[in-house]
């Protein structure tokens, strides 16, 4: 989804869930990733429904391109660029809130939302229908 003129808002949602199973690794969701205008700064802002095992529990993180920068933070913890959040102890319908800052230079940019179990196990993990998030262009 791309960004439209100054001062747009735009809403990003998951209809369906997207599960995982024995894996480590990041996988870039299929609906939570945004393509940004060139120069330009954004409030993001999201929710992230997910349900998975505690054996798995859960780590995410944003992954921009090279001429985007992030900041955001998530239970209390603040990131940059890829750095991930981990979160542990779960089990059942968990959610994550988080808030940000996003940067991008002269040329447009793409700001994927990956995920993946923490531990690799047997057990599904899933970001649920529903899962959102919101970036609110900033004036210049």
């Amino acid at each position: 989804m791309a960004l439209g003129s100054g001062g747009a808002v735009v809403m990003i949602w998951k209809t369906v869930d997207q599960t995982i199973n024995n894996k480590d690794t990041f996988v870039t969701d299929d609906k939570l990733t945004l393509t940004t205008k060139p120069n330009a700064s954004y409030a993001v802002e999201g929710l992230i429904l997910l349900d998975t095992s505690d054996s798995a529990d859960f780590k995410c993180r944003f992954n921009p391109t090279q001429d985007a920068c992030i900041v955001w933070e998530a239970n209390g913890e603040i990131m940059q660029a890829d750095a991930q959040l981990e979160v542990y102890g779960l089990g059942g319908l968990q959610a994550v809130r988080f808030s940000g800052f996003l940067v991008c230079t002269a040329t447009a940019s793409v700001l994927p939302f990956q995920w993946a179990q923490l531990v690799a196990a047997s057990e599904d993990t899933t970001v649920k229908a529903g899962s959102w998030m919101r970036f609110t262009e900033l004036p210049a």
